[in-house]
């Protein structure tokens, strides 16, 4: 019986059931029955390497062998799986208490908004130029040199694909960031300011390494039902450098007035982990003729 219960097929039929149904409750935020879906995944998974283990006829110290990472790599997978399904669990927040200084007057933390934003940055490595679709419009960062970067509102009324820049590009073309601001709590923000902070150079380039804060555009509306706020990031300097997301932001609350609100930092890409400008390979022909 425990044969057939920890066969190959059988443990993984059961595992995939598992990871599906404690995925789906996760989505369902019911975070204690998807740590259960996936302990539930593990333990067969053992059961199953166990069972091969003592089933086919190898050396006992290369089955042993072969068991012990199997199931050390499961264990791994299942701590990760916890650690996942703990990163999605809402995060409480503590009230500023009265006397706490003169900023707690004016801007508050939120304890239901709290951990509610997140901030990521990406990178479009197609690169220049941008599509935009018909009726529609991009919010484009310029950073210009180590003092200065600009925003740049580009529309496109015409019922075609429309591109920016319209200048033909040099190859290979140089690439995007994009900076994504989503609300994931409860609750609608309204006039959401945030501040990045571009580190440009590097330490032994010449001029050292200059920290630029820039105000994002703000965003008059951000709700949890609404796509994230995008911002692309083009690096007309050349310079090259590290792009850094704020901790909070400031926001309306409805019912709150103006508080401060945490940011969530999404840790799951490589391009969070390492939040490069995006490379300046070529310029566009217009801007070469213009330097000659």
């Amino acid at each position: 019986m425990l044969e057939w219960l920890f066969s190959w097929e059988v443990s993984s039929a059961v595992v995939a059931l598992a990871i599906s149904v404690g995925l789906a409750v996760l989505a369902l935020s019911d975070y204690k029955l998807a740590k259960v879906s996936f302990m539930i995944a593990a333990a067969d998974a053992w059961g199953g390497i166990i069972m091969w283990g003592g089933k086919y006829d190898l050396p006992a110290w290369s089955r042993s062998l072969i068991v012990f990472f199997a199931a050390g790599l499961v264990a791994v997978l299942l701590v990760q799986s916890l650690k996942y399904v703990d990163s999605k669990k809402p995060k409480t927040a503590k009230l500023d208490g009265p006397g706490s200084g003169p900023e707690a007057s004016e801007t508050k933390t939120n304890p239901v908004a709290l951990g509610t934003i997140e901030m990521t940055y990406d990178m479009q490595l197609a690169g220049l130029p941008l599509a935009m679709q018909p009726y529609t419009g991009i919010t484009i960062i310029r950073v210009k040199d180590r003092t200065h970067a600009e925003s740049l509102f580009v529309n496109n009324p015409a019922r075609q694909v429309s591109y920016w820049p319209k200048e033909k590009m040099g190859f290979p073309p140089s690439g995007v960031g994009i900076i994504n601001v989503a609300n994931h709590g409860t609750v609608p923000l309204f006039n959401v300011a945030a501040v990045v902070r571009f580190d440009l150079g590097a330490q032994k380039s010449p001029g050292g390494v200059s920290s630029l804060y820039f105000h994002l555009p703000l965003i008059e509306s951000l709700k949890p039902t609404d796509q994230p706020c995008r911002f692309y990031v083009v690096d007309d300097s050349a310079l090259g450098g590290l792009v850094f997301m704020p901790e909070t932001v400031d926001a309306d609350v409805p019912g709150g007035g103006r508080q401060k609100i945490q940011v969530a930092a999404r840790k799951l890409t490589l391009m969070d982990q390492v939040p490069m400008l995006p490379p300046a390979f070529g310029h566009s022909s217009h801007q070469s003729k213009n330097r000659h």
